[in-house]
């Protein structure tokens, strides 16, 4: 879960929006109460923002970066564990004041942070090797993540809640965590590793990853899979998983996969929106719940950027419109402002009210998106 796949600049800040679950205090706004319309997170301009299920981080233009939700394990880098089922609901500081605003990653109970220096950071929950630091030890305070000064500055990182993957400022594709059965890691390894690991290639640009499966672009406009495959999420006309990368043909601009990694939906250069994969919720944008193993195009010419909400697809438009789609029970994560019982999923994409909205970021807790 990351920055959108630009590289911010100072021209370049927003004040997000966010919509559905909270229990932890993730929308940052002073309470625990799930919100099923967007609402301002922390009143606050910020570079650059990054969810997980339980808790986000975020940058400021002054280097300084930012941690709510829950801090189980140290996730937000307090030097102090609180229980989950407490959280932070409002913005606390993370020590230090040159934290790089083009790349912050909130993972599942663990956080990634990179300096202006180049290096990378990691805190929090780190028993199974998820932190990248050749241990299997939880910290509540950064650590730095080897000796490296050359990590993703500019480019997206993304987190499922097992297997994470960087980019290098080379183009190179680095992977570590543990649960690589379904062939997550995409190195065709089914193993365990806590030190980043290459994936082939050097030409990498942006990485979305889930539970069980992954996704990245090249600089070329291609874009590779790799991982579980159920109900065709890998969008290669059958179900068999994959441990190496295997391309979706086309040009593509944006991808991203939902939580549990069974659907993916992709923007191309012509501006069209395709998905593939389970469709239980309609999360493909049909108008229906039958599942595709292979993409299908959702109507319209338009498309500019798609990311993830949890269970659910949230895109904007080139004319500044956002839209959802898919899951939105339990707490309203579309957006559509239904009150309590009313939270049917939606099989097409729906608009969510405005027409300034900016960028779009994959959110596993809920819709995230910004304004100017």
């Amino acid at each position: 879960i990351a920055a959108t796949n630009w590289t911010f600049t100072t021209d370049n800040i927003f004040y997000y929006w966010g919509s559905g679950h909270n229990t932890r205090g993730q929308l940052a706004i002073n309470d625990v109460v799930n919100r099923s319309s967007p609402v301002q997170i922390a009143a606050t301009k910020w570079d650059a923002i990054s969810s997980s299920d339980v808790g986000a981080l975020g940058v400021q233009s002054n280097g300084t970066l930012w941690g709510w939700g829950s801090n189980a394990y140290g996730a937000l880098g307090q030097n102090s564990i609180i229980p989950d089922n407490v959280g932070l609901s409002s913005p606390v500081q993370i020590p230090g004041t040159t934290w790089s605003k083009n790349i912050t990653r909130a993972v599942y109970y663990n956080s990634f942070a990179v300096k202006t220096d180049g290096t990378l950071w990691a805190m929090g929950y780190g028993i199974n090797g998820n932190l990248g630091l050749n241990d299997r030890t939880s910290y509540s305070s950064p650590v730095q993540v080897g000796s490296d000064t050359n990590w993703a500055t500019g480019k997206e990182q993304s987190g499922g809640g097992y297997v994470n993957h960087c980019i290098k400022t080379d183009g190179t594709l680095w992977t570590w965590g543990t649960d690589g059965e379904y062939g997550t890691f995409g190195n065709s390894s089914l193993g365990k590793y806590s030190s980043p690991t290459q994936v082939p290639g050097t030409t990498w640009s942006t990485v979305v990853t889930s539970y069980y499966q992954a996704g990245a672009l090249k600089t070329d406009g291609t874009l590779w899979v790799w991982g579980q495959n159920y109900k065709g999420g890998l969008g290669q006309n059958d179900t068999n998983k994959r441990s190496s990368p295997i391309q979706i043909p086309g040009t593509w601009s944006s991808a991203t996969t939902l939580r549990w990694g069974n659907s993916y939906a992709a923007t191309n250069t012509n501006g069209e929106l395709w998905a593939w994969g389970e469709n239980v919720n309609g999360e493909l944008g049909q108008n229906d719940k039958t599942d595709r193993s292979s993409p299908v195009q959702i109507p319209g010419t338009t498309w500019s950027k798609v990311k993830n909400a949890g269970e659910s697809f949230v895109a904007t438009k080139t004319d500044g419109t956002l839209w959802s789609w898919g899951e939105n029970a339990p707490s309203g994560t579309l957006g559509h402002n239904q009150g309590p019982g009313q939270l049917p999923a939606t099989s097409s994409p729906t608009q969510i009210p405005g027409t300034t909205w900016q960028v779009v970021l994959d959110s596993h807790a809920g819709l995230l998106a910004g304004k100017v």
